[in-house]
């Protein structure tokens, strides 16, 4: 591995292919695919890290969970968490209640990122987690904030290939769920 983190990797890529293309996805409502190209995505990227840290006071080893279903803004959660240094924790919406709000206490999630489908439970499931901050949706009033971001981002600590970034949790089929910790090494 010749990177020092997924965010320096994306930000090399975006330099030397900008108009190559990153990602294609089908947004919501939509039946044509949306691309987006490297530049863009780092574009979109960091305006999420600024609003993370700025907004959510998101820092270095803070987890940040995701409550939603495969989607283009999630991937930009991720991306955003891994440039500061955060770890992204996703939560399956197959998941009951109960064992959602043991993984989120258990992780110790500061901010919870929700698809508005899923908001109700959100709501129902925050006052059982201690320590989550801010539950956000994914919506068009997020969209607004994180728009207005700065398209550049400038890490105030350097990201490390030791830094965990990936906190996914097992089924729990002998016991609760137990955390499998991922670090920026294991995904590049």
């Amino acid at each position: 591995v010749t990177q020092r983190s997924i965010g320096a990797l994306l930000d090399e890529r975006a330099r030397q292919s900008p108009h190559a293309n990153f990602i294609t996805f089908y947004a919501d409502g939509s039946s044509a695919p949306q691309a987006l190209t490297y530049a863009q995505f780092q574009q979109r990227v960091n305006q999420m890290a600024n609003l993370l840290q700025q907004r959510y006071g998101v820092r270095r080893g803070d987890r940040v969970a995701t409550l939603a279903y495969n989607h283009i803004d999630v991937v930009c959660v991720y991306f955003a968490c891994w440039k500061l240094g955060a770890t992204a924790t996703p939560q399956s919406a197959a998941e009951d209640d109960d064992r959602i709000a043991y993984i989120l206490n258990n992780a110790a999630c500061n901010v919870l990122f929700v698809h508005p489908q899923y908001a109700a439970r959100a709501r129902d499931l925050q006052p059982r987690v201690s320590g989550l901050r801010h539950v956000v949706l994914l919506d068009a009033e997020l969209q607004q904030h994180w728009r207005s971001q700065p398209d550049t981002y400038s890490t105030p600590a350097a990201c490390m290939l030791e830094d965990e970034c990936l906190l996914v949790y097992t089924s729990g089929t002998t016991g609760a769920p137990k955390g499998v910790m991922l670090s920026q090494y294991n995904l590049l």
